[in-house]
């Protein structure tokens, strides 16, 4: 790690995630700065090896996930930043390596940390994300919220990227987690546009220029896919419901699905396992839209995507 004075540094973290948002974002910052590689926190104890790689046949001890920081200094004079990328997050012991980010953050005096996320919901591939924001203090939220910002008004950041924010709070470090929108369908896929707009606005609550035009080209060619799987599962958006146009007639009323024990069961345990996989949505989303229930199951089915990546 770099011993050189910096001028007023903020860190930003990011992990990969939903969309890849994160890892999109940050990339983003150290390529489009020219961020100098500036020292790793040792992949152990954190990491383990738990695959093999295979070359031609033969096997190897497959790599651990590297934890590289960069450093850039803002010729302008306005904030250095200290960029940290994590390959992976661990399973266990994530907290300490969160400690061991801000040890290094505080010897470089850091003021301030960002991560990078996403949050999954209905919005359309071909729609500017919103980006949400939780902070550790009033003010910095209300400097986000005014750069357009929407407050992330309940749930939980999962993984390191609230985690971080969290021990930095403690240690009297203030910070937020930029949380780019992304939809529900296709979290497992990346989303540069949510990248973008997380970008942007990290862009104009630190002053810094940052040249995206990489990031706005992939998120030109990554449209349509996006939008063809918006299409395969039917449905998915509010708005793509045909509204009745019956003139002076009532709307027909829809009799009560009658749905088998065993579909139900299987609905309840897809809703368990899409908590944890949020790629299983889709899945699930077919099964209720299938046997017409999907308005039943609704609130739950949104309230999966409460919970942030």
């Amino acid at each position: 790690m770099t011993e050189r004075k910096l001028n007023d540094p903020w860190l930003v973290a990011v992990w990969p995630g939903m969309g890849n948002v994160a890892m999109l974002g940050g990339g983003s910052l150290v390529e489009s700065l020219g961020a100098s590689p500036s020292g790793m926190i040792p992949e152990q104890p954190y990491f383990r090896v738990d695959h093999i790689e295979i070359k031609d046949g033969i096997a190897r001890p497959g790599r651990l996930p590297r934890n590289m920081f960069f450093v850039w200094e803002d010729p302008a004079q306005r904030h250095d930043l200290v960029i940290f990328v994590g390959e992976a997050q661990p399973q266990t012991g994530g907290r300490d390596l969160c400690e061991a980010i801000l040890d290094r953050a505080q010897d470089l005096g850091v003021s301030r940390v960002f991560t990078f996320a996403s949050l999954g919901s209905q919005v359309s591939p071909a729609d500017e994300p919103t980006v949400y924001a939780a902070a550790t203090n009033d003010a910095l939220l209300d400097d986000l919220t005014k750069l357009g910002a929407e407050v992330l008004l309940e749930g939980q950041i999962s993984g390191l990227n609230g985690s971080l924010i969290g021990a930095a709070s403690q240690r009297g470090i203030e910070g937020a987690c930029l949380l780019g929108e992304i939809p529900f369908y296709a979290v497992g896929v990346p989303n540069p546009r949510a990248s973008l707009a997380v970008v942007q606005l990290f862009e104009q609550i630190s002053g810094i220029d940052v040249d995206t035009s990489v990031l706005e080209s992939a998120a030109r060619a990554a449209e349509p896919r996006l939008l063809s799987m918006r299409e395969q599962v039917s449905g998915v958006v509010e708005d793509d419901a045909e509204p009745w146009e019956g003139e002076g007639e009532e709307e027909p009323a829809s009799a009560e699905p009658a749905i088998d024990i065993r579909t139900r069961r299987t609905i309840e345990e897809l809703f368990e396992s899409a908590a944890q996989d949020q790629s299983l949505a889709v899945k699930l989303k077919r099964l209720l839209d299938e046997h017409n229930i999907f308005g039943e199951y609704e609130d739950r089915f949104l309230d999966l995507f409460k919970k942030t990546d």
